[in-house]
């Protein structure tokens, strides 16, 4: 029993050490600008929710104001957390049958005919931890960040949800299906990867 007790407090502990070191962009404020429809900008620090489509702006003098995805064009910062420029744009999207709403996407890359976009979401997640003195593993559930990849079709203007299937992603790109096969090919491109699928976008709008 005294076996069984400590091997569930070192399960505790690590988990707590898990669950504080994790920190997600989305909890923090980052330095930035924030463009609106209107044609303003405003210079501060900025929290993000895209869950909710929002965003607060801190200004220099410390009060802070809320924006959504209907008022907002723009926003980019520097990532405290991951130290790198970060870029979001408001663009329609239809969530619902015949209904379009402004939504905050990530630009991760760009060209003159696809956009690859994404909108980053954390999910609790189902993790076995093992311990010494217990027979099977104890699950708990850990908050994990997640990726879901957009492409912008900048001939329509449409913004279309990516199904993680590499025959989904070459056909978008049918007009170029040759060469984007067999750069998928020779490069093992795996599309669920986001260096991944920035190589094949950068790449496609490279081609005449």
């Amino acid at each position: 029993m005294l076996v069984k007790k400590i091997a569930l407090l070192v399960i505790f502990l690590s988990l707590s050490f898990l669950l504080k070191g994790q920190e997600f962009s989305k909890d923090a404020w980052h330095e930035g600008e924030i463009t609106l429809f209107s044609g303003e900008s405003y210079t501060g620090f900025i929290k993000y929710n895209l869950e909710n489509n929002s965003l607060q702006l801190r200004l220099p003098n410390n009060v802070v104001k809320t924006y959504s995805s209907h008022n907002t064009e723009s926003f980019d910062f520097l990532d405290f957390i991951s130290k790198m420029p970060r870029t979001f744009f408001s663009l329609p999207y239809q969530k619902t049958a015949g209904y379009d709403s402004p939504v905050f996407f990530e630009l991760l890359a760009d060209g003159n005919k696809v956009a690859l976009l994404n909108r980053e979401s954390v999910i609790q997640r189902s993790t076995p931890m093992y311990s010494y003195g217990l027979g099977m593993p104890v699950f708990t559930n850990v908050p994990v960040l997640v990726d879901s990849y957009y492409f912008l079709v900048k001939k329509s203007g449409k913004v279309i949800k990516f199904t993680d299937k590499r025959a989904d992603l070459i056909d978008l790109l049918q007009d170029q299906r040759e060469k984007i096969t067999s750069f998928i090919q020779d490069k093992k491109i795996d599309v669920t990867r986001r260096v991944d699928l920035m190589q094949v976008i950068d790449y496609y709008n490279s081609l005449q």
